[in-house]
């Protein structure tokens, strides 16, 4: 039996077009398209669409089991670590990224969107920790109230965002079932 990505090349090449035209139709980089090809990870949502779309298909990569779901959950739920210890919330999507590697759904791509959002938010955090220490030595009570609120924002955001990027990712993939 196919894989979903080896289906994908054989119309494209039943169709004699090149992975950039795909790529430029579906509106995804090629490098995406070569590693769904490859079996290097497989299309969710409008990525899935937009491929079946562009080949004129409606096809779906073998049925998500409830293992894929977990794993895809737990990744983002990852992030909430930062609760635990400094830096979790970069070092534990690392860390299951690494060792899950394939079984990870969306691959590299998941591992990605979570540094796009973790690291530029652990640099504010630990900036505006700096800047409030900052005010506690100088003895300016009037900026710590301002301090402490842009710090527990950050943290509230911290904490909604890997949960709403969870309940998306076990909706998407309940969906494709």
């Amino acid at each position: 039996m196919k894989t979903f990505g080896e289906q994908i090349r054989q119309k494209r090449e039943q169709e004699r077009l090149s992975q950039e035209e795909i790529a430029r139709r579906a509106g995804i980089n090629i490098r995406t398209l070569q590693r769904i090809e490859k079996g290097e990870t497989s299309p969710y949502g409008a990525t899935l669409r937009a491929i079946n779309e562009a080949l004129g298909l409606d096809m779906q990569p073998s049925s998500t089991t409830l293992e894929d779901r977990k794993i895809s959950v737990l990744f983002e739920l990852s992030a909430l670590t930062f609760w635990v210890f400094p830096f979790g919330n970069l070092v534990a999507p690392y860390l299951m990224y690494t060792f899950l590697g394939q079984r990870l759904p969306g691959g590299e791509n998941s591992w990605k969107s979570i540094k796009r959002f973790q690291l530029p938010w652990t640099v504010a955090l630990w900036a505006f920790l700096v800047i409030l220490i900052f005010f506690m030595m100088s003895n300016r009570p009037d900026m710590l109230l301002l301090m402490i609120l842009v710090i527990l924002s950050l943290v509230f955001v911290n904490t909604i965002v890997p949960i709403r990027r969870a309940y998306r990712s076990h909706k998407a993939m309940t969906q494709m079932i």
